[in-house]
């Protein structure tokens, strides 16, 4: 997450650029170039609590995060596709989920590895050209064994396919930039998070009309303040919560224009387009894993 100080790092061109960017932080220690006790909220946005976003998990790879991701059952995640690469091996990603503080082990844990990817665009590892990638930048991670579900580590309800959130209100957590040097982008240790306000299609077309925006399959909203998400935040979940106060997965994010140096909207996976997807890849499991014990 990031505001107009990300200056140095980004300059003043615009460009879209998908937030996924690897980065190495050890355990123990500070939060990134120039982040001194990395206890500094994103500019702008606010430290999330431990456990406040249960449904929040970190994409690493190779030992370095990559990007969100949301948990959706004890078995499956949801991220952006662009954060991972048909190039790498499966055995190159991890999830952790139960993250909050990434530069201590706080004992809320539990470490993944990736079993397998599906990709709406197609099969992991098959080349994507850039329309497909970013149209329905969506892909679920399977776990090697499942979560074990705490306090700290809970899945998000998915929508229906007729929900609409325009003019909601929802909430994006993430461990992405919030600020930069010379040396390059700042990383906060602790998760933090941003108010994200779900404009229409037709003010997204609008505010995007110099992008490969697409009605449906995605979603723009806009921060209340200043605050903008940047590199690291992609694959999270942007949540609403319904009337009676449950949070619901509205979107995940994907992409965006400058890291918050114009009022630009941030860019979503519409999740209630995809969410027929999703239910026919965890079920297909599902049932094949069911068939399998039983033989």
């Amino acid at each position: 997450m990031a505001n107009r100080a990300l200056r140095v790092a980004i300059a003043t061109s615009i460009f879209t650029v998908c937030w996924s960017l690897p980065f190495q932080r050890p355990r123990g220690s500070g939060s990134g170039s120039g982040s001194g006790s990395g206890q500094r909220s994103a500019i702008k946005a606010q430290a999330a609590a431990a456990g406040e976003f249960p449904w929040q998990a970190q994409l690493l790879k190779r030992g370095s995060h990559v990007c969100g991701a949301v948990i959706v059952s004890d078995r499956w995640l949801l991220t952006a596709a662009h954060c991972l690469s048909g190039l790498e091996q499966l055995d190159a990603y991890q999830v952790v989920l139960g993250e909050h503080d990434v530069s201590v082990e706080e004992g809320t844990e539990q470490r993944r590895n990736v079993a397998e990817v599906v990709l709406y665009s197609g099969r992991f590892g098959r080349s994507r050209g850039p329309q497909a990638s970013l149209q329905s930048d969506i892909a679920l991670l399977k776990l090697e064994r499942p979560a074990i579900f705490t306090e700290f580590i809970q899945p998000i309800e998915l929508p229906e396919t007729g929900d609409d959130f325009t003019g909601s209100l929802g909430t994006v957590a993430g461990w992405g930039a919030s600020d930069a040097t010379v040396n390059g982008p700042i990383f906060p240790r602790v998760l933090h998070k941003v108010d994200m306000r779900v404009l229409s299609d037709d003010q997204c077309l609008l505010e995007l009309s110099f992008f490969n925006f697409a009605r449906r399959a995605m979603l723009c909203a806009v921060p209340p303040g200043a605050s903008r998400l940047c590199w690291g935040d992609s694959g999270g979940a942007l949540a609403v919560r319904r009337a009676d106060g449950r949070p619901v997965l509205a979107a995940v994010t994907s992409w965006g224009v400058d890291c918050g140096l114009s009022s630009t909207p941030a860019v979503f996976v519409d999740v209630p387009y995809h969410v027929n997807w999703v239910r026919d890849v965890i079920g297909e499991t599902l049932l094949d894993e069911l068939m399998y014990q039983q033989l």
